[in-house]
């Protein structure tokens, strides 16, 4: 019996965990979230601060199984194709290499510093970014 209390704890916890990877933290967005448009804004709520906006499909996120241990994995990418917008929109520099042409950002993705962040599901299903510059 207590095996099977043990084998039950096990597969109800893993159960647990599979459906808060899955849902990774992604809420329907707010109205207001919803009407942000993709790129620098200025104000957000009472406060005027800027805010970077970067908004994906679904599709250019890695699909993660449920016995993964990596949590959040859709977050960690949906960030970090945030960053690389923001790196790339602060300056992208291009480089000519064998009469090829070759675009590189100036900035470090991961320098980039935020105060808050959210994350959330747009009405067509995409995935949407949201963070306030730290300064």
């Amino acid at each position: 019996m207590k095996l099977f209390y043990s084998f039950f704890i096990l597969f109800f916890l893993s159960g647990t965990m599979a459906f808060s990877k899955n849902s990774n933290g992604f809420a329907k967005c707010s109205e207001f979230l919803e009407s942000l448009s993709e790129g620098m804004n200025a104000c957000v709520g009472s406060k005027c601060k800027q805010v970077w906006v970067n908004t994906i499909n679904p599709s250019l996120t890695t699909k993660q199984n449920d016995n993964e241990f990596i949590t959040n994995l859709q977050q960690f990418e949906v960030e970090f194709h945030a960053r690389v917008g923001l790196a790339a929109f602060i300056g992208e520099r291009v480089i000519r290499k064998n009469n090829s042409y070759a675009r590189t950002i100036e900035t470090d993705p991961f320098s980039l510093l935020f105060q808050k962040k959210y994350f959330c599901i747009t009405n067509k299903e995409n995935l949407k970014f949201v963070g306030s510059l730290k300064y």
